[in-house]
């Protein structure tokens, strides 16, 4: 029996806590702004990451505003040889050389496995 009641006291105190910290933030509201309030309580409620994140955020956004910093935009970096350079025409025409062999190995490899796919595929019928 005094388990269950100490679990009952315990219990009433915990929810007599509770409001008293609802009224406290109450008083707070009225006292110090909605506003003021709420933003601690938002603050409370964001992760360390998330705020991290958002601090990056305003400081590129005032970046921007000082121009200091442009939107990023996408670059192409694919190779692309200079057509004055007669050396590097020169690697162009190796590299598709070497391309058009490994092309056709490529394929004769290819048909040489479907052939023998077929064989086998053909014994098992049989």
């Amino acid at each position: 029996e005094s388990a269950e009641e100490e679990h009952e006291v315990q219990t009433k105190r915990k929810h007599i806590r509770r409001k008293k910290l609802k009224n406290s933030l109450q008083d707070s509201n009225i006292l110090h702004g909605e506003q003021d309030n709420l933003q601690l309580q938002q603050i409370d409620k964001i992760s360390k990451n998330k705020r991290r994140k958002m601090k990056k955020k305003r400081q590129k956004e005032k970046m921007r505003a000082a121009g200091l910093l442009t939107k990023t935009t996408g670059v192409d970096f694919t190779y692309q040889p200079d057509e004055n350079n007669r050396e590097g025409a020169a690697d162009v025409k190796d590299t598709d050389e070497k391309a058009d062999s490994i092309l056709d190995f490529l394929q004769a490899t290819q048909q040489i496995y479907f052939a023998d796919s077929m064989y086998y595929f053909l014994l098992f019928l049989l």
